[in-house]
C-alpha cells in the first residue's frame, strides 16, 4: 500500500488536490472539444456581451437617477402648493394685519411651482422618454448577445453528466468507488454484515444519500431531515392606567396620572426541525470496540494552549485511569498523551482493540488532521459502535453532495468552467476529509470485508429500492402536492410498500406535519395599582396532521424532473392518480 494512502491526511495536501483538479481540467477541456464549442468566438461574443451589459447597468443607473430627480420636484410641486394654500388662507383670515410677507412667500411659492411643473415637462419627461427609448434598445442589443453565447455553448450542455463528479473522485482515488444508487444490495451487505439498520423512524426522513466502498468495506453517506418536539416561549402585554392623589411639601394636593405595561409569558411544545448528514462506514476490524470522539477544534489552539490543555488533560485521564483500576477496569492512558487528550476517546470499552486500531501511525494521522486548520481541522465527530463507525462533521452539514449540471451552465465557457471545477474541487475536499478520520487508520485500510454476494432472488427482498431512495426522491417532488392541506410545518416523509411487480415499487407516501390553533392565556399579573390584572398572551397549539399519497419507483434513465416526476439516481418517482 502505497505512502500516500497510508498517510491519507498529509497527502491531500501533497497530491491528490492538485491532482483532482487536474482531472477535473482535463476533463472539461476534453468535454468542450467533443462538443465542438468555439472557445475563442464563445470569448469574444462573451465580452461583447458583458460589454452591453454593463452599458445597460450604468444607464439603469442614470435612469433612476432622472426618476429620483422628478420624484423630488413632484414633492417640491406638493410642498409648494400646501405654503401657497396655506398663506391664502392666512391672509384671509388676516384682514387688519400686515400680510406683506404671506404675500411674498406665497408668490415665490407659486413660481416655484410653476417653476418645478414647467423643468418636469419640458426637460425631465423628455430626458426620461429619451433614456427608456435608449435603454429599451441596448437591452435588447445585451439580450440578443446573451442569447447568442448561450447558442454558442448549449451544445456542451449535453455533455455534462452527474456522474462526471463521482467518476472524477474514482479516478484520483481508486479505493473509493461508488454506487449508481443506495441499493437494495448495499443495505443488505450493511445490515446482515454489520448491523446497520433501516430508519422507521416517523419524525425522521432521507433528504439525500450515496453509498459506495471505501477499499472494499461498503459506506453511505446520508442527510436526513429530523424533527423533534421542544418548546417556545410566548409573551403578551397589557398597559394599565390608574390615578392617585398626591400631596407636595405645602400640603397641597394634586392628582397623578399612571401608566404600567404588565408583561407575561407562557411557555408551550413546539416542534422544530434539522437536517444531519453522517457518513455511516462498515468494516470487522475491532469487531467489540465501542467509543467516541467530539470535535475539540485542536487547529485554533496556539502552541502554548495545546501544551496546557495536554498537560491538564493528561491528569484527568491519569485519575480516571487509577479509578478504573480500583474499579477493576481496563481502562489506562495512552503513551501519546496528545492523542489521548485531543481524541478523548475515554468512554472506550475495549482497551487492547483500541491500541490495535490506534497504532503509532494512526495517532500521527489523525494529530495532523485535527491540528491542521486547512482546511477543517477537528470539526468532526467520530462514533464507532462495534463494526459501524459514523463520521458526522461540521463542514458536511453545509456540504452540498447533490450533484447537478444546473450548477455549471453558463453564457461564458470559462465561467461555466470556474463553476465546473469550484463545485468538483469542492466535493472532492468534502467526500475526502468525510473519509479521512477512517482513511488515517491502517488497520482500515488493511482489513478488507468478506466478498458479499447481493441476492438474486429478488422477490426475498421486501422491496426493488431502499426507502432510504424513495424517501430521498419524494422529498424533491413538489410539497404541495403531498402535504396535508391544513400543514403549516415542513413535512417528515416516510414511505410504506404497497406493490412489489416488475421491477416497480407502488408506495404509500406519508407526510407528516403540523397545523396550528392559536389560542389565548390570560396570565394573572400583580400591577402597580395595587391589583392583579389578565395579561394576555397569544400562542399556538400544533396538532399532528398527516396526509397519504401515491408514488411509483422504477430505474429509469431519464433526465428531465418535473413537480410530479422525479428523476435521481437512476431511479424515477412519479405521484399516481389513484
Amino acid at each position: 500500500m502505497s505512502d500516500t494512502i497510508l498517510e491519507f491526511a498529509q497527502s491531500y495536501h501533497t497530491v491528490y488536490k492538485n491532482l483532482f483538479n487536474e482531472n477535473a481540467t482535463k476533463l472539461f477541456d476534453n468535454l468542450v472539444a467533443s462538443s465542438g464549442v468555439d472557445v475563442v468566438q464563445n470569448r469574444r461574443s462573451a465580452n461583447e456581451y458583458r460589454t452591453a451589459q454593463k452599458a445597460v447597468d450604468s444607464l439603469e443607473k442614470k435612469t433612476t437617477g432622472i426618476k429620483v430627480g422628478k420624484g423630488f420636484a413632484i414633492f417640491g410641486i406638493i410642498v409648494a402648493i400646501i405654503a401657497v394654500i396655506v398663506c391664502c388662507s392666512l391672509i384671509t383670515e388676516n384682514h387688519d394685519g400686515d400680510v406683506s410677507t404671506l404675500v411674498i412667500i406665497a408668490i415665490v411659492a407659486a413660481v416655484v411651482a410653476i417653476g418645478l411643473i414647467l423643468l418636469i415637462t419640458l426637460h425631465i419627461n423628455k430626458r426620461l422618454k429619451h433614456f427608456n427609448e435608449l435603454l429599451e434598445k441596448k437591452r435588447d442589443h445585451a439580450k440578443k448577445l446573451y442569447q447568442t453565447c448561450i447558442d454558442q455553448i448549449s451544445p456542451l450542455f449535453g455533455y455534462f453528466k452527474v456522474q462526471h463528479t463521482y467518476e472524477l473522485c474514482q479516478q484520483t482515488l481508486p479505493e473509493i468507488t461508488f454506487d449508481k444508487n443506495f441499493s437494495m444490495g448495499r443495505y443488505f451487505q450493511l445490515h446482515r454484515n454489520y448491523g446497520f439498520q433501516e430508519n422507521l423512524a416517523d419524525n425522521e426522513s432521507t433528504l439525500g444519500i450515496f453509498s459506495g466502498e471505501i477499499l472494499g468495506n461498503p459506506f453511505v453517506e446520508e442527510r436526513r431531515l429530523i424533527q423533534s418536539m421542544g418548546t417556545h416561549t410566548y409573551h403578551g402585554s397589557l398597559t394599565i392606567h390608574w390615578t392617585s392623589i398626591q400631596r407636595d411639601s405645602k400640603g397641597n394636593t394634586r392628582t397623578v396620572h399612571h401608566t404600567q405595561t404588565l408583561h407575561a409569558s407562557v411557555t408551550k411544545p413546539k416542534p422544530y426541525y434539522h437536517q444531519k448528514t453522517t457518513l455511516i462506514y462498515g468494516n470487522d476490524a475491532a469487531p467489540d470496540l465501542s467509543f467516541s470522539h467530539e470535535p475539540t477544534h485542536a487547529e485554533r489552539w496556539t502552541k502554548g494552549e495545546l501544551e496546557r490543555k495536554v498537560r491538564r488533560g493528561a491528569r484527568k485521564i491519569e485519575k480516571m485511569a487509577e479509578k478504573s483500576l480500583l474499579k477493576g477496569g481496563t481502562f489506562t492512558e495512552f503513551g501519546n498523551e496528545e492523542f489521548d487528550v485531543i481524541f478523548n476517546a475515554t468512554e472506550r470499552d475495549h482497551e487492547v482493540q483500541f491500541r490495535l486500531l490506534f497504532t503509532p501511525l494512526a495517532q500521527k494521522n489523525l494529530l495532523f488532521l485535527m491540528k491542521n486548520p486547512k482546511p477543517y481541522g477537528d470539526d468532526f465527530y467520530f462514533v464507532k459502535r462495534k463494526k459501524l463507525n459514523y463520521i458526522s462533521s461540521e463542514h458536511g452539514q453545509n456540504w452540498n453532495f447533490d450533484p447537478s449540471v444546473d450548477r455549471y451552465l453558463s453564457y461564458d465557457v470559462d465561467l461555466c468552467k470556474k463553476q465546473f471545477l469550484a463545485y468538483n474541487n469542492d466535493f472532492f475536499c468534502n467526500i475526502y476529509h468525510e473519509l479521512a478520520p477512517l482513511m488515517c487508520i491502517p488497520l482500515y485500510q488493511q482489513h478488507k470485508a468478506e466478498e458479499y454476494i447481493y441476492g438474486q432472488d429478488a422477490s426475498s427482498y421486501r422491496r426493488n429500492f431502499t426507502s432510504f431512495e424513495a424517501e430521498c426522491l419524494a422529498n424533491t417532488l413538489n410539497k404541495m402536492s403531498i402535504a396535508p392541506d391544513d400543514c403549516q410545518t415542513e413535512v417528515i416523509l416516510k414511505t410504506q410498500l404497497m406493490q412489489m411487480e416488475n421491477g416497480v415499487d407502488k408506495l404509500m407516501l406519508t407526510a407528516h406535519g403540523f397545523t396550528t390553533i392559536e389560542h389565548v392565556d390570560y396570565i394573572s399579573t400583580f400591577g402597580g395599582d395595587g391589583r392583579f390584572h389578565n395579561v394576555p398572551v397569544r400562542w399556538l397549539e400544533y396538532i399532528p396532521v398527516q396526509r397519504n399519497t401515491f408514488i411509483e419507483v422504477r430505474e429509469s434513465e431519464e433526465q428531465q424532473s418535473q413537480s410530479t416526476r422525479i428523476f435521481k439516481h437512476g431511479l424515477l418517482a412519479q405521484l399516481l392518480n389513484l
